[in-house]
């Protein structure tokens, strides 16, 4: 299969787990879908994945490991108070623009680098997110800010803002942390401390 087809089904896929959370956080307090969303997988994990695991890392591994958990938990729990309080629409492009902010973020403190090409999907992604949410509140607010002002104005928006800071965080210590511990032995812990958080 090609590479777009893949991104596809990525796409279709993560549309659908958008949908499906927006329903059942219309019904459910949204702690206790993240509790447990994260408690089943932490389950399925341990039955796919727990033989396979090696739990021995070093005690900072082990540190770094818990407090991506504990970042992943937040991020998941202010995006479900999004959803719960704000459309769909809104809270999916404010999530887009989490790729763009890893990129910067990894430069700033991994020192990676950007290519002009990962620049300009950067800005023609918050091009995007930009011009979705101008339009969606042009009758509300005016001014080029107002997309904005309305996300920050909103419990549901900053809720989204608080969910891409923490999700970018997350990413971050994800590829710090994967350059030193095996990918099993730092998921087993990060969803440990997802769960227990």
């Amino acid at each position: 299969m090609p590479w777009y087809g893949y991104a596809l089904i990525s796409t279709l896929t993560i549309a659908a787990v958008g949908i499906l959370q927006k329903k059942t956080l219309e019904e459910e307090h949204s702690l206790e879908y993240a509790t447990i969303f994260s408690t089943a997988k932490l389950i399925l994990f341990g039955l796919v994945f727990g033989f396979a695991t090696d739990w021995s890392l070093t005690a900072g591994e082990v540190m770094v490991s818990l407090a991506a958990g504990v970042i992943n938990a937040l991020a998941f729990l202010h995006v479900a108070k999004a959803m719960r309080r704000i459309e769909l629409s809104t809270v999916m492009p404010v999530l887009s623009l989490e790729p763009a902010l890893v990129a910067i973020m990894a430069l700033l403190t991994l020192g990676e680098t950007l290519t002009i090409n990962q620049v300009i999907g950067m800005v023609l992604t918050l091009l995007g997110t930009y011009v979705l949410e101008l339009r969606r509140h042009s009758d509300e607010l005016h001014g080029w800010t107002a997309p904005f002002r309305r996300l920050f104005r909103d419990a549901g928006g900053r809720y989204a803002m608080w969910g891409l800071f923490f999700f970018t965080l997350g990413s971050v210590i994800d590829r710090f942390a994967l350059q030193r511990i095996a990918v099993l032995s730092y998921m087993g812990y990060v969803f440990l401390a997802t769960t227990s958080f």
